[in-house]
């Protein structure tokens, strides 16, 4: 049986509405996202708990902000269309939200709407595989933290050398133990999902298109 795939999209897409009416920071919503209850239930294959009946609590509860009125419904703007993208991106590569957010960030996707909403959804998914490569998620995270290679190998008890093949390469992360990867996510405030390398779930209710 499969859920009702529009109605949590269009939900989902939503959220990105609101977060730019009420002018939240692209980064700050997306990382407040990537946290949330709402994507927990979904990347563990529990889409019949998602509850789209009140967009308003869902979003305080989420950015920990006080909104009254949805001014949300029926609005397909560029917010609306990033939602629609993300949401499709994952559907398309089976990769966590929050990995998603760090390799296409929401204020590089919105620039590309006047160019990019009437296409085919085939040509974003190209621009997103080449961004995929631009930065591994340790690179990320050193950036954004202001913290070092060896800051980061110091205090997690791994080998420089170790810490650098991580950086160089996504696929040399997944590789690493539950314990390493726990270290990592504690030191670098990292949602644990971001070094996951694939929600393999989502096929059991979802027809995704190639």
């Amino acid at each position: 049986m499969r859920v009702n795939e529009d109605e949590i999209r269009d939900f989902f897409s939503r959220l990105f509405v609101l977060a730019k009416t009420e002018m939240m920071y692209f980064e700050a919503f997306t990382n407040a996202l990537a946290n949330s209850d709402l994507i927990k239930t979904i990347e563990d294959d529990k889409l019949f708990f998602v509850s789209t009946t009140n967009i308003i609590s869902t979003y305080n509860h989420i950015t920990g902000h006080y909104l009254r009125e949805d001014k949300s419904y029926g609005v397909y703007n560029d917010a609306y269309w990033c939602g629609y993208t993300y949401y499709n991106l994952y559907l398309k590569t089976k990769k966590p939200f929050s990995y998603l957010f760090i390799k296409f960030p929401m204020d590089e996707l919105i620039d590309l709407y006047p160019l990019y909403h009437e296409m085919d959804f085939s040509h974003i998914y190209d621009i997103y595989l080449k961004k995929e490569k631009e930065i591994t998620i340790i690179q990320y995270y050193k950036k954004r933290r202001l913290v070092s290679l060896p800051t980061i190998a110091k205090k997690t008890g791994l080998s420089l050398a170790t810490i650098k093949q991580y950086a160089s390469s996504d696929d040399a992360l997944y590789s690493a133990s539950f314990q390493t990867i726990y270290k990592l996510h504690l030191l670098l405030d990292a949602p644990l999902s971001v070094f996951r390398k694939e929600v393999v779930q989502i096929s059991k209710y979802y027809d995704v298109e190639d």
